[in-house]
């Protein structure tokens, strides 16, 4: 009873963070296990999903999972992050691309304390950090979100999607777009090798198969 009781609390305390903050992409606000769909090459990533979640307590690393857009991804670590939030654990759900614009924001909106939202990322008991890879990396969203989140995740359960395999992803965390030294000592991609196993997704776009039964000929 205490043990939930101390979750509660702490819960409440990073939710205090983010209000206000839309860090969650719409199409995934209200994804779930029950309304994912299963296609070819998805099989596995679904099995392991759901896998996941039932052991929380008991499995040792996290999961990258990696492949093209539209494939399920989000949708499945978004699944595993409100399924465990409705159970009482601390969890959150950041899309990158949203998280490295409040960054840029942050520089001159003193409103926005970037560094609040690294600290509750890094104490979480779940972190899902979604599309990494994604867009361009710079210094300074490096140093202060990418670095010290993936960083002070270590030993903690975390869980990435990217469309990047692991190659492509670890050039992405080593230069900016102007080809500037950002990690050239891979220690980012280090960290997440050392803390997750990677998970190709081989499912083709959803997206794209709901355009394409939709098309008039």
């Amino acid at each position: 009873m205490k043990v939930i009781e101390e979750r509660r609390t702490k819960t409440i305390e990073i939710q205090k963070v983010f209000n206000r903050m839309n860090l969650v992409p719409d199409s995934l606000k209200d994804a779930g296990f029950k309304n994912f769909k299963e296609r070819t090459g998805t099989e596995k990533s679904f099995e392991l999903a759901k896998e996941f979640y039932r052991n929380f307590e008991n499995v040792e690393m996290g999961y990258l999972f990696y492949g093209g857009t539209g494939a399920g991804k989000s949708h499945l670590c978004r699944a595993i992050q409100r399924s465990l939030d409705a159970d009482g654990y601390p969890t959150l759900f950041l899309d990158w691309v949203k998280l490295s614009d409040l960054a840029r924001a942050s520089i001159s909106d003193k409103n926005i304390n970037i560094h609040a939202i690294v600290r509750a990322a890094i104490e979480v008991d779940l972190l899902v950090l979604d599309d990494i890879g994604a867009g361009h990396l710079t210094d300074y969203e490096y140093k202060t979100v990418a670095f010290p989140i993936i960083n002070g995740r270590q030993g903690k359960k975390t869980l990435y999607t990217s469309n990047l395999d692991p190659e492509r992803l670890e050039q992405w965390f080593s230069a900016d777009k102007d080809g500037k030294p950002l990690d050239e000592d891979g220690r980012c991609i280090d960290r997440i090798i050392g803390s997750c196993k990677f998970v190709r997704n081989k499912a083709t776009s959803m997206r794209r198969e709901r355009a394409r039964a939709q098309m008039i000929e």
